[in-house]
């Protein structure tokens, strides 16, 4: 068993908070837990934190963490991801998650022992946005329909999901935490670089 993730494995009431991960992620073995940002995380806080990339597990996997012991709190944290896994799969975490985004292109889950959802499973889910073009892909057959709630947030279009609007009415920080390209980038972390502009004529 392993617990694979972009910032840390295994988390134990640890802190992370402005960190971000451009990775591909991959974990291949039975009960392996999978994350973007963490592996497994027990009891344990994630906040202010962004993951851009892939991963890919064969038991669990999350866009933020692959597995939680709750309670653990996902705050104020984005996904842009591919995520591929052959039993569970979900776009942040099954923890308590609030006022995050799930941006990610698809989701897979090729022989799915859990519900397949934008957002997450057990746990509270307050205030949660993903991207309405989402794919959710579950034994190869393309879920349709997907209904706004709890565990798959609120839908939001490609425009609206790299405007500053949206992540200021949930509480995200642009004085002193987040920078955003208007119209252009998602948000990032002010002690990241910004991305690049690329202008046609």
């Amino acid at each position: 068993k392993t617990n694979v993730g972009g910032i840390v494995g295994y988390n134990k009431y640890a802190y992370v908070i402005f960190c971000a991960s451009n990775a591909n992620i991959y974990g291949a073995y039975d009960g392996d837990s999978v994350g973007g940002l963490c592996g497994y995380n027990y009891q344990a806080e994630i906040s202010n934190s962004s993951f851009t990339g892939s991963i890919y597990g064969y038991s669990k996997c999350g866009g933020i963490v692959g597995t939680c012991s709750l309670p653990t709190h996902l705050n104020n944290c984005y996904v842009n991801a591919t995520i591929e896994c052959d039993h569970f799969a979900v776009g942040i975490g099954s923890a308590i998650v609030k006022n995050c985004f799930s941006l990610s292109t698809h989701i897979v889950a090729l022989y799915p022992n859990g519900p397949l959802v934008r957002i997450g499973g057990i746990g509270m889910k307050q205030d949660n946005y993903a991207l309405r073009t989402m794919q959710l892909i579950e034994e190869g057959n393309l879920l349709e329909n997907i209904p706004d709630g709890d565990s798959n947030g609120t839908s939001i279009g490609a425009k609206m999901s790299k405007m500053k609007s949206i992540y200021i009415g949930n509480k995200w920080d642009f004085i002193s935490d987040w920078a955003i390209q208007e119209g252009v980038s998602y948000p990032y972390l002010q002690w990241q670089t910004a991305p690049p502009v690329i202008e046609t004529q």
